[in-house]
């Protein structure tokens, strides 16, 4: 009994730090630029399927295919943020309409790109961590590992740098901290792009341990849950 008990908590404990850097992206999108980002969910997903089309299809090694999952998460999330929402900033139906919109479409375009199947990647880090009766495959605790030091750069990056400050100022008050010098759209867009690219970063480190597939997304709505 103690070992399957044991697996559920580091399976747990694998999906719970996850939750926790996704609720955190999300969160800065939406105290900062003032986003309801609907489609946030997408861009988890989005991050998978391209670490699972460079890793497994494309033979790149697991770490290349990260941050090149990362990178094209990030420039999406600036992307859309200058194309769509920087110019509808304020209007809140508008956003929502507009996430919503973009949800369907990347939602639709992964099913037309890679089908409805779920896909697996299959292991990319062997062995087993031995811990008493508990069995931990490294794959899950290089999962845990990788997304705690995430959760911890971007907790310094928040509390310690320059643009973490500006960021907490925006969210606070966008107008006074522009009379501070804070340039509210650079910052806005940072948020996106920082926001984006820890979502894809969670949806690609998640993609060696468990299947992947094209409604993953809506693992938006728990994150609000989590969130609000």
């Amino acid at each position: 009994m103690g070992l399957p008990f044991g697996q559920l908590i580091v399976d747990g404990l694998a999906m719970g730090v996850v939750y926790v850097l996704l609720a955190s992206g999300f969160n800065l999108i939406i105290s900062t630029p003032k986003i309801l980002f609907i489609a946030y969910g997408e861009f988890y997903m989005l991050g998978a399927y391209i670490l699972w089309g460079l890793a497994h299809e494309l033979e790149f090694p697991f770490i290349v295919a990260l941050c090149l999952a990362i990178l094209a998460t990030a420039i999406l999330g600036g992307i859309v943020y200058r194309l769509i929402f920087q110019r509808i900033e304020g209007h809140f139906m508008a956003i929502i309409v507009a996430a919503i919109g973009l949800m369907m479409l990347m939602s639709q375009a992964t099913m037309v790109g890679f089908g409805t199947e779920s896909k697996s990647l299959g292991s990319v880090f062997t062995g087993m961590i031995n811990i008493g009766n508990l069995h931990i495959s490294v794959e899950r605790a290089v999962l845990i590992i990788l997304t705690l030091a995430v959760l911890v750069g971007l907790h310094l990056l928040l509390q310690k740098t320059r643009m973490g400050r500006a960021m907490r100022a925006v969210s606070f008050n966008a107008d006074v901290a522009a009379l501070q010098g804070a340039n509210s759209n650079m910052i806005n867009l940072a948020t996106m792009v920082i926001g984006c690219a820890l979502a894809g970063f969670a949806g690609g480190i998640l993609t060696p341990v468990f299947a992947i597939h094209p409604t993953m997304g809506a693992i938006t709505f728990v994150i609000l849950l989590v969130v609000m």
